[in-house]
């Protein structure tokens, strides 16, 4: 499996989660939380309260400016909500980015006060790897949401609604919500984050250059 430095262009952080929660790239570096468990394909998360917390950091504020979620995920049940990155607010009404998986089985992908949506087309399947690709492009009042999945374009969604600061980062579970809940059941893997819009192609090297863990 090659690295994923292999696009290091807007790269500001990077989590394989087979050893630890470090930022392999930088020094944003996570936290693990409630017994979250480190295993070679990635961080085992309990559903129940198990998370992983990457700060506040200033260089992976994602506010005002395009950029890109990488990850590959899979999750241990269907039926019920699943944040996987989060950095929603204490009043859960803001947030710069998140991403999770729906009571319906579809991935999905918002930011501000998730007025601004879009959703994979799939739906998951329990215990099935899945690379997801978030992105965001654009600028203040015009905002263009994409996700992919496995290398494809799911949906593209467009308007005028901003992204606003959030609260602390983490995988695993809705932010700095104070009830939190909506844990996500499974595992999360090579995550990464890169202050620009990556392409199509980006994309699909990344995927074809991660993929052999997890297929």
């Amino acid at each position: 499996m090659k690295n994923i430095n292999t696009l290091p262009d807007g790269l500001i952080a990077y989590y394989p989660l087979t050893t630890s929660a470090r930022d392999d790239f930088g020094e944003i570096h996570g936290t693990i939380n409630n017994g979250a468990t480190i295993i070679p394909q990635g961080v085992k998360l309990d559903g129940t309260n198990d998370y992983v917390d990457l700060g506040t950091s200033s260089k992976l504020s994602l506010t005002g400016v395009p950029f890109s979620v990488l990850l590959w995920v899979k999750v241990a049940s269907n039926g019920n909500y699943h944040y996987i990155i989060s950095d929603v607010n204490v009043s859960f009404t803001q947030s710069t980015v998140d991403i999770y998986r729906r009571n319906d089985n579809k991935f999905g992908f918002f930011h501000g006060n998730a007025t601004l949506i879009v959703l994979s087309n799939i739906t998951t399947v329990v215990d099935q790897w899945y690379h997801l690709a978030c992105v965001r492009s654009g600028g203040t009042g015009s905002w263009t949401l994409k996700m992919y999945v496995d290398g494809k374009l799911q949906n593209t969604s467009s308007g005028a609604s901003n992204p606003s600061t959030g609260g602390t980062l983490c995988i695993g579970r809705v932010g700095s919500y104070p009830p939190a809940g909506f844990y996500h059941g499974g595992c999360t893997s090579e995550l990464s984050f890169y202050n620009r819009a990556l392409t199509l192609n980006e994309i699909q090297e990344h995927y074809v250059n991660t993929r052999g863990l997890y297929l």
